[in-house]
């Protein structure tokens, strides 16, 4: 597990990505109070809508994010290619 999330958490060149990062804390931290809150009241808890907008947030961040990357590397077609 541990290989295949330093795996997860690092770009192509090598170095972390902090929006990849934020994106793994913020999910376990979701996953993790949910499931306490779950486990009080008996059943399963509803998570709140602005909890599941800011996981989207880091989502779209991290794919701009990788667009932006391609075109600096100079691959423009591979960029959109991927993008339709």
């Amino acid at each position: 597990m541990k290989a295949d999330l330093q795996g997860f958490v690092k770009e192509e060149t090598g170095k972390f990505s902090a929006t990849r990062l934020a994106f793994v804390a913020w999910s376990l931290i979701v996953l993790v109070m949910w499931a306490i809150v779950s486990y009080q009241q008996g059943e399963l808890a509803e998570i709140n809508n602005s909890i599941v907008s800011i996981l989207g947030v880091f989502m779209s961040g991290k794919v701009v994010q990788r667009f932006g990357e391609k075109d600096k590397n100079g691959s423009k077609e591979e960029g959109a290619a991927q993008g339709a």
